[in-house]
């Protein structure tokens, strides 16, 4: 199982793209409704919507196998058998409340196991090997978690919902310079937090020690067809495209002021 793909870039930045990926296991396949095949909370196009990103620097991680195998943004189970955390770890249900698979046809504990140890492991390895080292080499790392959500399921009606577990993986400065670049256009509506608290993603952050994280999902109708084939729409993603670069830049620029400036004595 190639878990995912991989590409190293040139500046402190991590992107990972946990739900973009397609493949399934046998048994993930052989058991799903037919209206989970269409694959519908899969965060389609991402690669391109960010690709300015990876030709500024970025690295990037993106995942390849589906959330319906396995949500690489859940933490790992805690032991005991009826946890939420299983129920997220191998969702048995579509973002819409829908079940995944046929009755008695969900992969069971062996197969849940394998996937863990040969998708789940292996990906968070990479973010902190690849945190460390940018760590290492600039002082300081930052890492940007990206989703996407359909429209009708977005609760608070944003556009863009920036997530930072109530700002326990972003400092307020880095926060505010964000949110400094969303305030100053106008086309599109943002939120931050609210009850949402993030994935499991955010727990990688220890501002402490110079490692930040931020968590970011999009609204799909703002670049692509949000019912099946899913097509990706360009002329609506290039208004989306020139916000998401100032909000990298933001990003970025604030990190490196908040871990460069010295500490108030």
């Amino acid at each position: 199982m190639r878990a995912f793909e991989f590409s190293q870039g040139s500046l402190p930045l991590l992107i990972i793209v946990p739900h973009i990926g397609t493949q399934l296991t046998p048994d993930v396949s052989a058991g799903l409704v037919p209206a989970a095949r269409a694959l519908p909370d899969t965060d389609w196009h991402q690669e391109k919507l960010w690709q300015f990103a990876r030709a500024a620097g970025a690295s990037i991680l993106m995942a390849n196998y589906s959330r319906m195998v396995i949500d690489l943004d859940s933490p790992p189970p805690d032991g005991r058998a009826d946890s939420q955390a299983i129920s997220a770890l191998w969702p048995q249900t579509m973002q819409d409340g829908t079940p995944n698979f046929i009755p008695g046809k969900a992969p069971g504990g062996k197969d849940r196991e394998q996937v863990f140890e040969q998708i789940w492991k292996p990906w968070h390895q990479q973010i902190n090997k690849e945190l460390q080292r940018l760590k290492a080499q600039y002082g300081y790392a930052q890492l940007l978690d990206i989703q996407s959500a359909p429209s009708a399921l977005i609760t608070s009606r944003a556009d863009i919902t920036l997530l930072t577990r109530q700002g326990e993986s972003c400092p307020p400065p880095v926060l505010a310079a964000i949110t400094d670049v969303l305030d100053k256009q106008k086309h599109f509506r943002y939120t931050v937090d609210g009850p949402q608290q993030g994935g499991y993603s955010l727990q990688t952050a220890r501002p402490g020690d110079g490692i930040c994280a931020l968590q970011l999902i999009i609204a799909r109708h703002l670049y692509m067809d949000e019912k099946p084939p899913y097509r990706w729409l360009p002329a609506k993603a290039q208004q989306l495209q020139p916000v998401l670069t100032q909000l990298i830049a933001a990003y970025l620029n604030g990190v490196r002021e908040w871990a460069t400036t010295p500490a108030p004595h």
